[in-house]
């Protein structure tokens, strides 16, 4: 992402921003020391407009969710490893997102449908596939309502817990939540209405451990366990996230 900074800092109405700490939950640390932001800003930091690239650090979870309904794309890369709760969030939102090329991504996201598909290592297709995003409305506004319906679809929590239950029937002849368990979460796939085109889902904590791999977030989209830690009554972004915005489309999507 942060290669690809300089061929989107071409266009004076784009701003970046680069969610989330600079601390290393997965992989290793930058060989020469220090922090993988600092490395790649003393690669590229002279090539791009440091005014609209923001690093707010982490941020309280409605902050990030508010960042999603702004912005104009959701830059999802992970390489290689598994689907993360921030590309759920924005396919629930409606927010366009661009991902990287590998299985655990395009599982979610379909090219063309309801987000586009990138190479994880190339930068500049990458800078192109934005662009594509801002320029062409038509297409992002397929792209924003087919996420949506695609997380409705098959994100929510009532039947995504009753497909997790029903491999561990099949592995040991017991479901743990069978229908009509008191355990099992009431629907929580709520939709208030927002004025920009990206939607949110609103989000339920449960007061309850983790035993049950998802049963931490009564809400109406699956997140994966332990992939966002609470303080009192806030939430806090555990892995960076990056979004797109162009000011040139104020008032709809894009931070």
């Amino acid at each position: 992402m942060m290669r690809a900074l300089p061929a989107l800092m071409k266009r004076k109405d784009v701003k970046i921003v680069m969610i989330g700490g600079d601390g290393i939950s997965y992989g290793t640390a930058p060989s020469q020391g220090g922090t993988w932001r600092e490395a790649m800003l003393a690669e590229v930091g002279d090539k791009i407009d440091l005014a609209r690239v923001v690093f707010p650090g982490r941020v309280p979870y409605q902050t990030y969710l508010n960042a999603l309904q702004r912005s104009d794309a959701h830059v999802y890369l992970t390489y290689p490893f598994v689907a993360s709760w921030s590309l759920r969030e924005a396919l629930a939102i409606g927010c366009p997102v661009i991902g990287g090329d590998v299985p655990t991504i395009t599982e979610f996201v379909t090219h063309g449908d309801n987000g586009l598909i990138t190479p994880c290592l190339n930068p500049a297709k990458l800078a192109d596939t934005v662009q594509t995003v801002l320029e062409d409305k038509h297409l992002t506004r397929n792209l924003r309502t087919n996420a949506r319906k695609y997380a409705e679809r098959k994100l929510a929590m009532k039947d995504y817990l009753a497909s997790y239950c029903g491999v561990i029937e099949k592995l040991t002849g017991e479901n743990p939540m069978p229908p009509g368990s008191a355990e099992q979460p009431p629907p929580l796939l709520e939709r208030p209405a927002a004025k920009a085109p990206g939607k949110t889902v609103a989000r339920k904590v449960a007061a309850k451990e983790a035993a049950a791999p998802v049963a931490t977030a009564q809400r109406g989209i699956v997140q994966k366990p332990l992939a966002v830690k609470t303080a009192g009554e806030k939430t806090v972004a555990k892995k960076p996230a990056a979004a797109v915005r162009s000011t040139r489309r104020a008032g709809a999507g894009g931070t």
